[in-house]
């Protein structure tokens, strides 16, 4: 695989993301002037001059949290996807894990901005691919781009995700977590004090439970699948309410504190927020299907480990084997495999067994009914 421009290729979005920007303004509803900062910022590194890669994050942070209004006091959709496209190009500028997945999302990003303006909205994607093709080419020919900015010192780098949580969440969790290349990165992870300090800013409650999941897990980030990085699972409250919850790949999901004191923890990349109440239970809601947020485990350490299971369940749909039967029959499938009991993720809600050849989930449905899961290595032989 050739290897990526990272200058050229960022050099040549920004020209995407000023055209769409260019066309709001012109609308007369131009974006914050954090954003437009933000957007500077970015400029300014494909310009050439000094920039870190620790100020493009804080560009990408404050255009993803900016908080645009319309007239009316509802949310402008075009100044809301023109913060996405600037926070996402940011984000791919700063050279961070999984910027090589960013480009899709500032495109998108762009053409929605320009779209929502009310223009007919055929041809936007055409004429934007043509603007980035036009203006990589030019990057290239120049032969004048930046360096890549400057990164962090090795403390405040990220640090792959090993075995040290498989005393917690049980070791098939633990060796998914590895598998992925999980990393815990420290900008995104907050001591308590921040933490308390975010959690009031945001004006959720400061639930001990809530601390006690950060000390654990803040910083956890880790793809839905191998080599989508980008596409994160990101795990504590201080990433979840940094202000990048409007960006691509949550769809805009809602993180206003809701009735019965429920914080985010984490946050999925197919719409779905965890959280935990004051008495430390997790509950998950589907923010496309779903109008509250439902029990998910007993507590947190239990969520992560279903977390992962599920995510080898559902992987398996596609290059293993699964079968769904109703009812309670988990033990009887686990204990002719030979299979071992994942305490660490089971509970009244679901009870887990698991090794490297599969994985068994016995679970409550939200009506109440029961479903066992199990999901295999290999496919089965087809018939005849």
């Amino acid at each position: 695989m050739p290897r990526r421009n990272h200058a050229a290729e960022v050099s040549a979005l920004a020209v995407v993301v000023r055209t769409a920007v260019g066309e709001l303004e012109a609308s007369g509803r131009p974006p914050s002037g954090a954003t437009m900062a933000a957007l500077a910022c970015v400029e300014r590194w494909v310009a050439g001059s000094p920039v870190t890669a620790a100020e493009l994050e804080a560009a990408r942070a404050a255009a993803h949290g900016a908080s645009d209004k319309a007239p009316d006091g509802a949310a402008d959709r075009a100044v809301s996807w023109a913060n996405a496209a600037v926070g996402n190009l940011a984000f791919v500028a700063s050279k961070a894990r999984g910027w090589q997945n960013g480009e899709r999302a500032v495109m998108d990003a762009a053409e929605c901005t320009i779209s929502s303006i009310g223009a007919d909205a055929r041809g936007i994607s055409e004429r934007l691919e043509a603007t980035r093709v036009a203006a990589l080419a030019r990057a290239i020919a120049s032969g004048a781009l930046p360096k890549a900015p400057r990164g962090a010192t090795a403390a405040d780098k990220p640090r792959r995700i090993k075995a040290e949580l498989a005393a917690f969440i049980g070791a098939v969790p633990s060796a998914r977590l590895a598998a992925l290349k999980a990393i815990v990165d420290p900008a995104k992870r907050g001591d308590d004090d921040a933490l308390r300090a975010r959690l009031t800013a945001c004006k959720y409650p400061v639930h001990e439970p809530v601390l006690a999941f950060e000390r654990r897990y803040g910083g956890l980030v880790m793809p839905e699948a191998p080599g989508c990085e980008g596409m994160d699972f990101w795990f504590g409250a201080f990433a979840c309410l940094d202000g990048r919850s409007g960006d691509g790949p949550r769809g805009g999901a809602d993180l206003a504190p809701a009735a019965g004191a429920l914080v985010p923890v984490v946050l999925a990349p197919n719409d779905v927020i965890y959280f935990l109440d004051g008495d430390g239970v997790a509950w998950a809601q589907d923010t496309i299907e779903e109008p509250a947020a439902t029990r998910f485990a007993r507590d947190g350490d239990r969520m992560v480990a279903r977390i992962l299971i599920f995510q080898i369940a559902f992987e398996r749909r596609f290059t293993g084997t699964t079968e769904e039967l109703e009812g309670q029959h988990g033990e009887e499938v686990a204990t002719g495999l030979g299979m071992p009991l994942v305490a660490e993720a089971s509970d009244d809600l679901a009870r887990v067994w698991a090794d490297e050849r599969c994985v068994v989930v016995e679970h409550r449905l939200t009506d109440g009914a029961w479903q066992t899961l199990s999901a295999r290595r290999g496919r089965k032989p087809s018939a005849g």
